[in-house]
């Protein structure tokens, strides 16, 4: 399965139709492999450099960047600098997944080469920044093959990064094998992996919410914001529905904030599960925000029959009155994802064929030129990343600033992109 939602990431599609399945745990994979000599690393950044490397910060701009070139082979730059290889180990290839709160750390999924070879993963692994090492692991596996069958004895048969909760320790979502599919909520601390369990969700609409982080991890369907988690779905199927949820960790409350319509699945090809339809949602980085369709949706859908889109609706949520987002804005079929941006400045969504942006503050609209697709936003509060359909000879990804609407197409064949 990681075929399938690696396929929407490298094609920047956020629609919550597009599926995403589980998959079982199988065995382990290489172990660590050792940082380059600073021969090999001048090699690695001299061939970077030759294939037309773009930066992709601003000037001035210290930030971490990783991200995929052409030939699959995985990169960390931090500002301008040159880009460094982080080597895979042999028969597999990595994905940058997010940098840790201080940088120290980048998840990474540790990829199998042969996604149809008996026994093939795909694992989480971490890079420490410091050293450029690899650490791997077989802790949290996903068969990288199309079984999408829990094994007899697996507890869980999806994992699914959340985000990093401070520099050593992030939360991952653990997809039960069971038949329900709950969802548990572990901490996960470095450098041991030790998953210690924090909640357990009865049901979850995994491909409701899709941020920067969700993009390449495979979608969790919750959020980490302002010391709470976040998601859509239930506790107990006598809500009716999806509702957006709140689970405060210090005080482990969990508060029902906006219905976000059906609670089904629809849509899914080749018997791939769970695929759920539900409204979809985003929340600010620092809990306050949310942005939300009103009302949901409100029939499952099919590959020949959607449901005509709601207006997106901006709100606290600590209540009052919401307001309308993209005003005058013909929403058509389908309901369209939200994306807030780092920081909340903006929020954009992909309304019909084009990509649309509203400034939080003032109420601005922007509509981007024609043919760019949001993927995701990067940790500079004005830009996204797009994939740009118009780009010279092929699609390439760009970065569109929101303020300024300029666009600036990164090198070709670079994909995976995340920022620290």
């Amino acid at each position: 399965m990681r075929a399938v939602w690696r396929c929407a990431s490298r094609l920047a599609s956020l629609a919550v139709m597009v599926l995403l399945a589980g998959c079982a745990p199988f065995g382990p994979v290489a172990s660590g492999t050792p940082s380059p000599s600073p021969a090999q690393a001048t090699a690695t950044m001299a061939a970077a450099l030759q294939q037309g490397y773009v930066c992709a910060n601003p000037p001035g701009s210290s930030a971490f960047v990783a991200y995929v070139d052409a030939k699959g082979q995985l990169y960390v730059a931090q500002g301008c600098a040159p880009p460094i290889l982080i080597p895979a180990p042999q028969g597999r290839d990595l994905t940058p997944i997010a940098f840790s709160a201080q940088d120290g750390w980048l998840l990474v999924w540790n990829n199998a080469t042969d996604s149809q070879a008996a026994g093939a993963a795909d694992c989480l692994a971490v890079v420490d920044l410091t050293k450029m090492t690899l650490t791997t692991t077989s802790t949290f596996c996903n068969a990288a093959g199309p079984s999408g069958a829990p094994s007899a004895t697996a507890k869980f048969w999806w994992y699914s990064p959340i985000g990093w909760v401070n520099d050593n320790a992030f939360y991952l979502a653990e997809t039960a094998a069971s038949a329900g599919n709950a969802v548990t909520v572990a901490y996960v601390a470095l450098p041991g992996l030790a998953a210690l369990p924090v909640t357990t969700i009865p049901w979850v609409a995994n491909l409701a919410r899709v941020d920067a982080t969700d993009v390449n991890a495979g979608g969790s369907g919750v959020a980490l914001a302002g010391g709470a988690l976040y998601y859509g779905g239930y506790l107990s199927a006598s809500e009716g529905g999806a509702w957006l949820h709140r689970f405060t960790l210090g005080t482990r409350a969990d508060t029902r904030l906006v219905r976000l319509g059906l609670a089904g699945s629809g849509g899914c090809q080749a018997k791939i599960t769970p695929c759920r339809w539900t409204g979809p949602w985003d929340v600010t980085s620092d809990g306050a925000t949310i942005a939300y369709h009103l009302p949901g949706p409100g029939q499952s859908l099919t590959e020949s029959d959607t449901e005509a889109g709601t207006p997106l609706m901006l709100a606290s949520t600590t209540g009052g009155r919401p307001t309308q987002l993209f005003p005058g804005v013909d929403m058509g079929q389908g309901f369209a994802a939200p994306m807030f941006s780092s920081g909340g400045a903006f929020v954009a969504a992909m309304i019909g064929q084009r990509l649309v942006v509203q400034d939080t503050g003032s109420g601005k609209l922007t509509t981007a030129p024609s043919g760019l697709r949001l993927h995701s936003w990067t940790s500079d509060p004005n830009i996204a990343l797009v994939l740009d359909t118009n780009a010279p000879g092929d699609q390439r990804m760009a970065l569109y600033n929101a303020a300024s609407g300029h666009v600036t197409l990164l090198q070709s064949g670079a994909r995976d992109f995340v920022w620290g």
